[in-house]
C-alpha cells in the first residue's frame, strides 16, 4: 500500500509541475487586453491590496515590445511579488520598469529578510526567473543581504 501511495504522490507532483509549466507559458490575460505598462500597474495595484508594505512603482515609457518580452517581464514581476509576499516581510518594495535603446530593465527591491527564507522553503521562484530571462538572451542579477533586503535586476535585449 505504501508503494502505491508513494507512486501516486510522485505522479501528483509531476502533474502539478507540468500544469505550472503550462500555465506559466500562457500569455497573461492582462496582456491580452492592454499594454505591458498598464498590466504592470494593474498587477501592482492588486499586490498593494494584499500586501501590507509600501510599494513604489516607477514606470518609464516603453518602446513596442515583442510578445515574449512582455510575457517574461510580467511573469518575472509576478514571481517577485509572490516571493515578497511569501517570504520577505518587507516594509518597502520598489519596482522600476524602463528601457534604453538596446534593453528593457526591470528592478525589484525590498527591505525584507533577504533570500535566506526562500532557500529554507526550497523555492523554485528564482530558478524560474533565471530560466525565463535566459530564454530571451537577457541577464539576471540577484543580490541579497540577510535582514537588509533583496534586489532582482533583469535586463532583456530589445
Amino acid at each position: 500500500m505504501r508503494a502505491k501511495l508513494e507512486e501516486t504522490r510522485r505522479l501528483t507532483e509531476r502533474t502539478i509541475l507540468e500544469i505550472r509549466r503550462i500555465v506559466a507559458a500562457l500569455r497573461p490575460a492582462a496582456l491580452e487586453r492592454t499594454e505591458l505598462r498598464v498590466a504592470v500597474r494593474q498587477l501592482t495595484r492588486r499586490f498593494r491590496k494584499v500586501y501590507p508594505g509600501q510599494i513604489r512603482l516607477r514606470l518609464h515609457p516603453l518602446p513596442k515590445l515583442s510578445e515574449e518580452t512582455e510575457v517574461v517581464t510580467y511573469r518575472v514581476l509576478q514571481e517577485c511579488f509572490q516571493n515578497i509576499a511569501k517570504h520577505s516581510r518587507a516594509a518597502h518594495v520598489n519596482v522600476f520598469l524602463g528601457s534604453s535603446d538596446k534593453s528593457l530593465d526591470l528592478i525589484v527591491e525590498d527591505d525584507g529578510v533577504g533570500f535566506q527564507a526562500a532557500r529554507r522553503h526550497n523555492s523554485r521562484g528564482l530558478a524560474g526567473i533565471k530560466e525565463r530571462v535566459q530564454s530571451l538572451g537577457g541577464s539576471l542579477e540577484v543580490s541579497s543581504r540577510p535582514e537588509r533586503g533583496a534586489r532582482v535586476s533583469v535586463n532583456l535585449p530589445l
